[in-house]
């Protein structure tokens, strides 16, 4: 049984979280001039997993496997098969990038975690190309991830985490470039089938590439544009230990622009080793909807994950695989 004594010290901090305003940050430009046609820029700096992908990124407060820390760092103290090693692979039909994450074990102390990432991000030149050949230009480039995360929980029904993050990005064409974030996330776990999630991003910069009169890529640095996102999952039945569907759904409010980002995503496991999935991307003002689809694989040992967003948006139209290892 969960003590109750905190609850009435911890929701007040959470309806204060709550109260700010509600707005993606993938591969967004601060400055989105050129986008659509390619010639400007970024490539993903979160190390988004497969699953999470498939729910159109809605899981900031989905308690899952180690990768899904990217959605919201607090997740951490919450992770189940926190002994697994999980590989996720991402590869961009429109300009042909391609990024390869590795999430080794989590590690627990008490009520301290921590969790370690690397991912490399490169040009798919070589790589099969779902759509035959890239329809936008190319980037010329090698990025490295090296990610850090951390959270701490309190009476097992709360915990609040950052993640920091190094990038080194390299080509022929510019100097080596270096550029560092954090996101902070806070998540509260009433029971275990309903869950709340908050995260801020934006605290740092990334990398950003644009091509010249000659075509060359040219890497530069920029701001990351903050963002707030706020989220809840509920699972049912409630009181399963293995669910036969979960709801996601979260909001974004991005900073100094109109408008709120609507995420969504539905996981439904009609047997226990099999799930499908479903999300969708929403922005209204612009009209824009971007539907994301999946399936996930469950066996003992194994966790195999497919997702795949048919319809771009902000140049990325993807799918992506996933594998983790329990041991």
């Amino acid at each position: 049984m969960k003590p109750q004594i905190k609850y009435q010290k911890i929701l007040p901090v959470l309806l204060l979280i709550l109260a700010f305003p509600h707005g993606i940050l993938m591969a967004q430009l601060a400055d989105s001039t050129g986008i659509d046609t390619g010639l400007r820029g970024a490539p993903r700096i979160q190390k988004i997993d497969s699953r999470s992908a498939a729910l159109a990124g809605s899981t900031v407060a989905d308690i899952a496997g180690n990768s899904s820390v990217n959605m919201n760092p607090a997740l951490i103290a919450f992770v189940r098969n926190s002994d697994a090693v999980e590989f996720n692979y991402y590869h961009n039909w429109t300009n042909n990038l391609v990024q390869h994450i590795i999430t080794p074990p989590s590690i627990s102390y008490k009520n301290h975690h921590f969790i370690f990432q690397t991912a490399l991000f490169h040009d798919g030149n070589g790589t099969g190309n779902i759509k035959g050949s890239a329809p936008l230009p190319v980037p010329d480039f090698t990025m490295f991830d090296l990610g850090l995360g951390y959270a701490i929980s309190y009476e097992n029904i709360l915990s609040i985490g950052i993640y920091n993050n190094v990038s080194y990005g390299q080509n022929t064409h510019s100097s080596d470039l270096w550029t560092y974030y954090s996101d902070i996330g806070v998540l509260y776990a009433p029971s275990r089938n309903i869950t709340y999630g908050a995260v801020f991003r934006g605290l740092g910069r990334s990398i950003m590439y644009e091509f010249d009169e000659s075509g060359a890529t040219l890497l530069r640095g920029q701001r990351i544009r903050q963002v707030l996102e706020l989220g809840a999952t509920l699972k049912f039945p409630v009181d399963s230990d293995r669910p036969q569907f979960a709801i996601s759904f979260s909001n974004e409010k991005h900073f100094g622009r109109k408008g709120i980002w609507y995420k969504g995503g539905l996981e439904v496991n009609p047997v226990s080793s099999i799930s499908l999935r479903s999300g969708i991307i929403f922005e209204p003002d612009q009209k824009i909807y971007a539907p994301r689809y999946g399936i996930g694989i469950n066996t003992r040992h194994l966790q195999l994950h497919f997702s795949i967003s048919p319809k771009q948006l902000h140049a990325e139209r993807f799918h992506q695989a996933g594998l983790a290892v329990k041991f």
